[in-house]
């Protein structure tokens, strides 16, 4: 096939592959990752990660983690800042402005779940903004507007080794500390899959729970790590 369709799905594939490497380098170097239960993300077809936001490294990790593309939902002033831009462009994420601005809210939520409804998988940090104490905060219920009308999965993620790096909020900031290690072990753990018309209460309950056991894993749960320099 030739044109501009062929085309875009060129740029798409190129945009997919320089994101994923950069993130598998990253968390290569700085935070190895050991991934638990990825086979409660589907390998094919559109689903909606939701996840506790612990830094501003969360989306890479989930991107290294996943082994297949996400899109992330991010604040749209980031998306507009002069040297993030350029990136999150590449990276295909999808602003959303402020709640001041609710037509443009929908429109953000309805192109999340366009994609979902053509087979891609969308992340969405549902507590709105990323945590100060480290603690899972209450769950925004935007998602849910997401999910509405749509026959694909809530899969829920919970991320664990993360609090304390310079991108968390660990010490009352962010960036402008010295780290304690250079390389910060994380896990990132997937949760059953939960219906599309999950509420909000429903899945902060469930992500909750899955972070209590990502933190206290057991032995059998451990053999999911994550070894990804073997394949």
């Amino acid at each position: 096939m030739s044109g501009p369709r062929a085309s875009s799905r060129v740029s798409v594939f190129l945009a997919e592959s320089l994101v994923g490497a950069f993130a598998w380098g990253v968390t290569r170097l700085f935070y190895p990752l050991r991934v638990r239960a990825l086979e409660n993300l589907p390998r094919r077809g559109g689903a909606l990660l939701v996840s506790n936001h612990v830094s501003y490294a969360d989306w890479l990790l989930l991107t290294a983690a996943a082994k297949r593309p996400v899109r992330f939902l991010i604040a749209k002033e980031f998306y507009d800042s002069p040297w993030l831009k350029p990136f999150v462009r590449v990276a295909r994420v999808i602003p959303i402005p402020s709640a001041i601005r609710p037509h443009e809210v929908a429109r953000a939520l309805r192109r999340c779940g366009d994609a979902i409804r053509d087979g891609e998988v969308v992340c969405v940090f549902a507590e709105g903004g990323i945590t100060r104490s480290g603690n899972l905060m209450p769950f925004r219920p935007g998602f849910e507007k997401i999910m509405r009308g749509l026959d694909a999965p809530i899969v829920l993620v919970a991320l664990d080794g993360v609090w304390g790096s310079i991108f968390s909020f660990e010490g009352g900031k962010f960036f402008r500390k010295w780290p304690r290690k250079i390389r910060r072990p994380v896990t990132v753990s997937f949760g059953p899959p939960l219906p599309s018309k999950a509420t909000s209460e429903r899945v902060r309950a469930a992500v909750a729970e899955l972070s209590i056991g990502s933190s206290h894993p057991n032995p059998q749960q451990q053999e999911t790590a994550h070894r990804r320099s073997e394949h």
